[in-house]
């Protein structure tokens, strides 16, 4: 990683945890860690199952896509791919886990078909997040939907029809591309687009189980802190979904910094104390990025040492 990367990765963590304590207020450090200490350590330990659900739904996933769409790595291998991947996102800015998935399926499968893979599983998200947010912000709002969060489901909703109408007509478009390289990436698009339309269902269905699971992660940790009523059900989906796509931001590593300011503002605007938001924040992180961190060590270690092979 570059100098200049990892300083503006740092002035982004710093940035979104100083927008995190703004959000909290004034706490007292000694009651987080009480807070923390008294979390239900059962519950946890289903936080953290919900964490593996997650990562089990969307490796699935990406199997499922690449396979249909002709890819000639073995299913083991695919799904190592995709987990150095997601590590590499936790570890490193600038979404690295992304571009290496790319690179290392590009000799077995074809960078066309990787990208399209990855086009596909964000439109899916989006679809799929656009529906929960919808049903996440009536629940807590009602016919009062504040205007700036009515706008952000919007967006979402747009960039989801985009990312369809992307797959839907890449091939359509390739031929005009001025580069061979974009040419040859609209392609495998294409390629993706038709193949998944035999698995779509359950590529679908992998897709809302790896975000219920994201949304029961959230929920797990916010009973285990007695949080849960303050958030409500509205309020703990909304700040799942904001943690889950603040978490993709490139600027820092698995969006350290800005995730924690999303969720220290979806909990304190519920009411929750700053000691209890924080302690959210907190646990939330571990379960999650911790998991992965920490967990995806012994597959990467294979898999980097090992190269690129199938």
């Amino acid at each position: 990683m570059s100098l200049r990367r990892l300083l503006l990765a740092l002035v982004a963590v710093a940035g979104g945890l100083l927008l995190a304590a703004r959000a909290l207020g004034p706490f007292d450090a000694t009651a987080v860690g009480a807070a923390i200490a008294a979390a239900d350590a059962r519950l946890l330990f289903a936080a953290v199952g919900f964490v593996l659900l997650t990562i089990t739904a969307r490796t699935l996933r990406a199997i499922l896509i690449l396979r249909a769409a002709g890819a000639e790595a073995s299913r083991t291998a695919i799904g190592e791919v995709f987990l150095v991947g997601w590590w590499l996102n936790a570890v490193l800015p600038a979404r690295a886990g992304d571009a290496y998935r790319i690179a290392a399926l590009r000799a077995t499968s074809g960078g066309g078909r990787a990208i399209g893979s990855l086009v596909a599983e964000r439109a899916m998200d989006l679809v799929v997040v656009a529906i929960i947010a919808a049903v996440a912000v009536t629940a807590r709002f009602g016919d009062h939907i504040p205007p700036a969060i009515a706008l952000a489901v919007a967006i979402a909703a747009a960039i989801a029809i985009a990312a369809f109408a992307l797959l839907l007509g890449a091939r359509r478009f390739a031929e005009r591309l001025p580069h061979p390289a974009l040419r040859r990436a609209a392609d495998g698009i294409g390629t993706v687009t038709v193949a998944f339309r035999p698995v779509a269902g359950r590529a679908i269905a992998l897709t809302i189980i790896g975000w219920v699971a994201e949304v029961g992660r959230f929920a797990c940790v916010a009973y285990a802190i007695g949080s849960a009523e303050a958030i409500g059900f509205g309020g703990i989906a909304a700040a799942a979904i904001v943690a889950a796509l603040l978490s993709t931001v490139p600027f820092s590593p698995a969006g350290l910094g800005i995730a924690e300011a999303g969720v220290a503002v979806m909990t304190t605007a519920a009411g929750v104390p700053p000691e209890i938001a924080a302690a959210a924040v907190i646990i939330d992180r571990a379960c999650s990025t911790g998991m992965i961190v920490l967990g995806g060590i012994p597959v990467a270690a294979r898999r980097l040492t090992r190269g690129r092979g199938r």
